[in-house]
């Protein structure tokens, strides 16, 4: 399947012919208006640009632009927008070099160089924020890891204050009062006299 002419459009802007045709140019429509001649500058503004263009979309692998790591940059971070700043940034440093203007040429650079370069200056914003994702993914492992201790924790105290309960008896259970049920625990626990200590006990009463 072709490109559209949308995409034609958009990535013939990022061939290295082209882009090579369009800063050659740019420093000598500077020189040109710089010596206010007007005529030239645009012949060489307009007509070099063209030949390029249908150039590039005539014959150039445009598909290859497309799969490759540039054309993925441009198709992502450069839409119609950046298109429009690197046109300002270029206006205005045309009209620098009309008027003579020195300190209107480097601004202008600049907003030309955004319009390219905002992919970059994004890219490096979520990168940041990729490095930070770790430190919050390991707070929050470690309130997990907290939490289930606690659970953990809690679950043993629950199970202990049961055996506790049971350990008491039916009179815990009851509702009576500890002390009083430790004290029937106690006399529960006394030892029962077995057969022959009784006999025993016994003949000592009949000797007697």
């Amino acid at each position: 399947m072709g490109l559209t002419a949308r995409e034609k459009a958009l990535y013939q802007q990022i061939h290295p012919g082209k882009l090579a045709t369009d800063w050659a140019t740019t420093f000598i429509r500077r020189f040109l208006l710089w010596q206010h001649e007007l005529l030239a500058a645009l012949a060489v503004a307009i007509v070099p640009a063209v030949a390029a263009t249908a150039l590039v979309i005539s014959f150039a692998d445009l598909e290859r632009a497309k799969a490759s790591p540039f054309g993925r940059y441009g198709r992502e971070y450069i839409p119609r927008s950046m298109h429009a700043v690197r046109a300002f940034g270029a206006v205005v440093f045309l009209a620098g070099s009309w008027f003579q203007i020195l300190w209107a040429m480097e601004p202008s650079v600049i907003v030309i160089l955004l319009g390219w370069l905002r992919g970059i200056l994004r890219r490096g914003t979520g990168a940041e924020g990729l490095k930070r994702e770790p430190k919050t993914a390991s707070r929050t492992g470690g309130y997990a890891r907290h939490q289930s201790a606690s659970g953990l924790q809690s679950g043993n105290v629950e199970r202990l204050a049961d055996d506790l309960s049971e350990s008491k008896g039916p009179a815990a259970r009851s509702g009576s009062h500890p002390r009083r049920g430790l004290g029937a625990n106690k006399r529960s626990l006394r030892r029962v006299p077995t057969c022959q200590e009784e006999g025993l006990i016994g003949g000592r009463h009949h000797s007697r």
